[in-house]
């Protein structure tokens, strides 16, 4: 019987077999490349794989399962397709992930992933129910005219640092209960065709809604603002109307004519959006 290798030769041989299968896997994965090395209906099972500097930009694939995987250094996922569904429930992005012009066909879970660098869904499409549930985004993330066609979970979610939506459509309804946005925010031109749900949430930096669009229900229920609001007009404000969101009291906040804050018995600094009573004129 021969001796045992040494652990770091172990480690470096591991770490050697697990290139070589990346690079297999994006060879065949993706048709650009080839429509002879492209392998058609194919499933990944990669569940708590570790993975160093993926690329699958550009690839099809059928269904994927990434759930507890380990991303060291980049992940690239741009301009992938996923013809079913897509599953990076506690996943570990400890380098950029890139994700922008994806195209997620059915379900796309993300639920309590954590991103240690930035993360880009520019341009994404989500045809079928995103969930971001207790996700950790720990450095920038973009949904930049990101589309959603199904509905979008990020309840619970964290942003530690800057999100933005800009741009982003969602056709059904969108759900941010108990999120917190640690850093600014931007939902500038976003368009919300259905319902959205800011319930609990904290918006503890700057947070901008400049030309975004409404068209159905919009529930700040036990939201917290506590910084500047960017874009807040008349409109805006009427949404908040008999709700119990509270805004931070600051004369930067422009309210309309007609408006006042009530400063909030219980918490500091803040206050509840209310109407000033109309004064009628006794007639002389």
């Amino acid at each position: 019987m021969g001796l045992p290798l040494p652990d770091e030769y172990n480690n470096g041989a591991e770490r050697e077999v697990r290139l070589v299968a990346q690079e297999i896997l994006q060879r065949h994965l993706n048709p650009e490349l080839g429509e002879d090395l492209y392998w058609p209906h194919s499933r990944l099972n990669l569940r708590g794989a570790q993975l160093e500097q993926i690329d699958f930009s550009s690839c099809r694939i059928i269904d994927a399962d990434f759930m507890g995987a380990i991303f060291n250094g980049g992940a690239d996922f741009g301009d992938a397709t996923f013809s079913t569904s897509a599953n990076f429930g506690d996943a570990i992005f400890n380098g950029g992930a890139d994700f922008g012009d994806a195209t997620f066909s059915t379900s796309a879970n993300f639920g309590d992933a954590i991103f240690n660098g930035g993360a880009d869904f520019g341009d994404a499409t989500f045809n079928g129910a995103a969930y971001f549930e207790g996700v950790i985004f720990n450095g920038a993330v973009y949904f930049m005219a990101a589309t959603f066609t199904g509905l979008a979970y990020f309840g619970g979610a964290t942003f530690n640092s800057l999100a933005s939506y800009e741009g982003a459509t969602f056709t059904d309804g969108v759900y941010y209960r108990s999120t917190a946005f640690n850093a600014a925010v931007s939902f500038e031109n976003a368009t919300f065709t259905d319902g959205v749900y800011y319930r609990s949430t904290a918006f503890n930096a700057a947070v901008s809604f400049e030309n975004a669009t409404f068209n159905d229900d919009a529930v700040f229920s036990s939201a917290r603002f506590h910084s500047r609001i960017i874009g807040a007009n008349t409109s805006w404000f009427g949404l908040l109307e008999g709700q119990d969101a509270l805004l931070i009291m600051d004369a930067e906040l422009n309210l309309p004519q007609g408006w006042r804050l009530e400063p909030s018995p219980t918490e500091a600094g803040l206050g509840k959006l209310t109407r000033v009573p109309e004064i009628k004129s006794e007639p002389i």
